[in-house]
């Protein structure tokens, strides 16, 4: 068994190799963890670190495809146009590279959030009480 440290680098107990992962690269059974080796493709069990932390855990999208002003200004019409015609919508949301448009339909209002270069971090629904950011 291995103990992750926050870098989420372990190194293979079969073949020697290092190993960078992500949440997703781990197989839950039961209550073990497991990651399997890239290389030799040996499962072997971690304890895994499950506290949260901004901005170590997020995937973040600095980096991503420049979008323009005038897309953005357009997903911001669509969205609202959309609200507008399905009052059971509650927010809309359009993202691609650097940019997350969300258009939020308020009791009395709209309200739209512009990100760009945002970070997100996508969370297991059955894993944690929600309680684990430092």
């Amino acid at each position: 068994m291995r103990i992750v440290n926050r870098d989420r680098i372990v190194t293979c107990d079969n073949c020697g190799k290092m190993i960078e992962f992500d949440q997703f690269d781990i197989i839950n059974r039961g209550n073990k963890n497991y990651i399997t080796c890239l290389n030799c493709k040996h499962k072997f069990e971690v304890l895994y670190d499950q506290t949260h932390v901004y901005p170590d855990d997020f995937c973040s999208f600095k980096t991503g495809v420049n979008i323009d002003n005038k897309t953005i200004n357009e997903w911001i019409k669509d969205g609202l146009n959309i609200l507008k015609r399905n009052s059971d919508d509650t927010y809309h949301l359009n993202a691609s590279g650097d940019t997350v448009v969300t258009c939020y339909s308020m009791d009395d209002c709209y309200m739209v959030h512009v990100s760009k270069g945002y970070s997100e971090l996508i969370l297991d629904k059955d894993i944690g009480d929600y309680n684990d950011f430092e």
